[in-house]
């Protein structure tokens, strides 16, 4: 999630002042001092070979895991706990990947690695041999049967969406198609050669509309399954509460509600509405698919 400069910036200090800013003024999500202080988090989490583990039998996370984080603590441990390195074609559709925290680690490093998105971001590592597509997912330029591993984190929900609210400055994806994240699910199948595999993560609960992105329901991770057609899925659940994030079940997330941080008063000038008393960053729950084609 991109958010505001003005509640994200802060002085020239280092990360370690900014985390210990950050955990004195109470730990607020997205206030300063929040993304070096989550990074440290997903970092520590990812050389931890014990909690990797976990992750990588879906067991219990420990108590007050990733409390006041976002959805990011859960998905990046579940993907590279399920990866193996690999000097093989990988596809980050979404460029949610884009970090060299994440693209440097052992896991990630062996693959070659392409990245699709929308229009070019600020930070790019096209020296350390990233490729770079920018695109529309739900036509990709790729021949069929390509890469063998796509990880698609937490992007379907913007599909057919307002994506000009964040990712672009192109009005014609300026839209509100409900149904066209099924058109970027076949396009990742068609790419993907058979028997590998993509990793999905979506917002999950209750379904919601917020302009820029739906969060899924039952209803909607079925017709990804549909469309995807896998020879294989195991579905994942991870849910947030104010202790933190832990592992769930579809019965336990299906009533979560997205938190959106754009409609609190720290963003939009004209609301009145604070984070709530669990301290929820974005997402409550996410559903997790591991699918082979």
């Amino acid at each position: 999630m991109s958010l505001p400069k003005s509640f994200t910036s802060h002085k020239d200090f280092s990360e370690e002042e900014q985390i210990q800013d950050y955990i004195a003024a109470g730990r607020l999500p997205f206030s300063p001092g929040y993304d070096p202080y989550r990074w440290n988090v997903i970092q520590r989490t990812l050389v931890d070979d014990g909690l990797m583990e976990r992750f990588r039998r879906y067991e219990t996370l420990p108590a007050g895991y990733g409390q006041y984080l976002d959805e990011r603590v859960v998905e990046y441990p579940w993907l590279l706990s399920r990866l193996e390195p690999a000097t093989k074609l990988l596809l980050d559709a979404g460029s949610t990947l884009n970090n060299l925290r994440l693209l440097e680690c052992s896991t990630l490093a062996p693959y070659e690695k392409y990245i699709v998105t929308l229009a070019p971001e600020s930070v790019c590592y096209w020296e350390h041999g990233i490729s770079y597509i920018f695109g529309d997912l739900r036509s990709l330029l790729f021949r069929d049967d390509y890469f063998d591993v796509i990880t698609c984190i937490s992007t379907l929900e913007h599909i057919g969406m307002d994506n000009t609210l964040i990712y672009t400055g192109d009005g014609s994806y300026k839209e509100y198609v409900q149904d066209d994240y099924l058109n970027a699910v076949r396009e990742l199948r068609r790419v993907l050669k058979p028997g590998g595999k993509c990793y999905v993560t979506v917002p999950f609960g209750q379904y919601q509309y917020d302009v820029f992105q739906q969060q899924f329901d039952v209803e909607m991770l079925t017709r990804v399954e549909e469309a995807f057609k896998p020879s294989n899925v195991t579905e994942y659940y991870y849910k947030y509460s104010e202790t933190g994030w832990n592992t769930a079940t579809q019965a336990d997330c299906k009533d979560a509600r997205y938190f959106n941080v754009h409609k609190t008063k720290y963003f939009d000038k004209n609301s009145k509405l604070d984070f709530e008393a669990d301290k929820a960053a974005a997402a409550r729950a996410i559903a997790a698919l591991e699918m082979i084609k």
